[in-house]
């Protein structure tokens, strides 16, 4: 069995503190609203030239700040595991936005990292990718993630096979950024993980 490390605890380590900053400010001043979130994105802000989690952060006129978190060795291993072909092994980057985890909408990347099996089933693991912290979930927000994807993928030997359920603002923003890359829909609401075994397992077996 091989095994490697991976950041995914200090970066969940890092989401959550960004979650209980949110919910202290509900819990102190009723419901968070653009003004006191767009504080908690300056303090996000103040990260981004000496956290290596907080790699962007937008904000236009009247609009929910959003945020991209990942740290350099995630864009490395999603690189290697989803834009390798045809010389390596690749399986789907897939995309799913969550729910009432606090005022704001946490769209997370997820792959298998193809270089580790887990002991008893031998299945790859599931690992977090990028992640898009977010207010609205219209289609010039989304624009945003996938065209600062589309950006660090660009140098990549192929585009990565991608997937997410029906949501029609993310699927336009996934296929104007990727045009070259096959789009699969899940139709039955799942969760990110699952859904990552599922169309991974699918698309290496050649069903799809």
């Amino acid at each position: 069995m091989s095994k490697t490390a991976h950041p995914g605890a200090c970066d969940k380590c890092s989401l959550l503190n960004l979650e209980q900053s949110t919910a202290s400010s509900k819990n102190k001043n009723g419901p968070v609203t653009l003004g006191n979130l767009a504080e908690q994105i300056q303090r996000v802000e103040s990260l981004l030239h000496h956290n290596q989690f907080v790699q962007a952060t937008w904000q236009g006129k009247g609009a929910t700040p959003s945020v991209i978190l990942h740290t350099e060795a995630q864009l490395q291993d999603l690189k290697r595991f989803c834009c390798s072909a045809p010389t390596g092994q690749t399986t789907v980057l897939a995309f799913d936005k969550t729910f009432n985890l606090t005022e704001v909408h946490v769209t997370v990347a997820v792959y298998k990292n193809l270089a580790v099996y887990r002991e008893g089933t031998q299945n790859h693991p599931v690992m977090m990718g990028t992640m898009f912290i977010h207010g609205t979930s219209d289609y010039e927000t989304h624009g945003i993630f996938f065209d600062y994807l589309k950006r660090k993928l660009s140098l990549c030997t192929s585009p990565p096979v991608m997937g997410s359920d029906d949501e029609k603002a993310m699927r336009k923003a996934m296929k104007d950024a990727f045009p070259d890359s096959r789009c699969l829909v899940c139709h039955i609401r799942t969760d990110s993980v699952k859904f990552g075994h599922i169309v991974s397992d699918s698309v290496r077996s050649g069903q799809i």
